[in-house]
């Protein structure tokens, strides 16, 4: 969730926040992902900035859409998250990428509540909602009496760190990098994916995303490759095409997608760009 953007009107602070994301992806393309997170997570000082641990969580993702694919189509991506005891609902839209590789896009998180869920569904341009069933303990039943269904169910072990500029006196923190190990259901069995997020804290630290991510190239060099989509889109095309070829080298706990993998879903997206909404990206 982007550290930086405005509390929705008639909410709490703590509850809802609207902002803008900005944040770029690096896929792990080494044939040790989980060497090079331990390493990554070891990383105490890269160039000019620091990286402080700020803990591992395990976070539980379901994506809803209509029937029809309505949010898909109007370029919106509605989430609901467990993490740390905490269920969260979240709405993601109008996403861009920028000629150094970076995301852009709207986002809407709070916790689960009947105030959260009429702003997401008026921001993603539902009609109000005219049922008065909302179950405060059940958000699937909830949302799938309002005619939406789980197009994606995935699990992520989250390595989280801030980062400090050091070249700032105040030594505020500027964004925060994570080591991402998604786990993805398709096909009958586990498909997993990694990578590593890279998000400014403020309008202010955008400089710092690109930056660092050049710094992780150099220091891992063809250990890590930029990654334009997202988690939600990466998923649907191992949904897609996980029944149609192996997907990678097994392990304990599933399929780790191979290089080979990764080119078939990079040209499933290509193909149905138009479908999934999704910007193009600067090459």
């Amino acid at each position: 969730m982007a550290l930086y953007g405005a509390v929705l009107p008639h909410t709490e602070a703590k509850d809802v926040l609207m902002s803008e994301e900005f944040e770029l992806t690096l896929r792990v393309c080494a044939q040790d992902p989980g060497h090079l997170f331990c390493t990554v997570a070891g990383l105490r000082f890269l160039g000019p900035y620091e990286l402080v641990p700020a803990g591992t969580s395990v976070v539980h993702d379901r994506y809803f859409d209509t029937d029809r694919g309505r949010l898909m189509h109007g370029r919106f991506a509605l989430r609901l998250r467990q993490n740390r005891g905490r269920t969260l609902l979240g709405l993601k839209g109008k996403e861009r990428i920028d000629a150094r590789g970076a995301i852009r896009r709207l986002e809407i998180e709070g916790e689960w509540s009947e105030d959260m869920l009429d702003h997401v569904l008026e921001a993603a341009g539902f009609t109000p909602r005219r049922s008065p069933a909302f179950l405060l303990q059940d958000p699937v039943g909830t949302l799938s009496g309002l005619g939406l269904r789980v197009i994606q169910h995935r699990r992520m072990e989250r390595t989280g760190m801030h980062v400090v500029d050091t070249r700032i006196q105040a030594e505020g923190i500027v964004g925060e990098l994570t080591l991402d190990t998604v786990r993805y259901q398709a096909a009958g069995t586990v498909l997993i994916h990694h990578e590593i997020e890279i998000e400014a804290s403020s309008q202010g630290s955008e400089y710092m995303v690109a930056d660092l991510a050049s710094l992780l190239r150099e220091e891992f060099p063809d250990a890590l490759c930029r990654w334009d989509h997202n988690k939600l889109i990466t998923g649907l095309a191992l949904q897609t095409l996980a029944a149609q070829n192996p997907a990678g080298h097994s392990s304990p706990e599933g399929i780790v997608v191979s290089e080979q993998w990764y080119e078939r879903i990079e040209d499933w997206i290509r193909r149905h760009r138009d479908f999934l909404g999704q910007a193009e990206g600067h090459r």
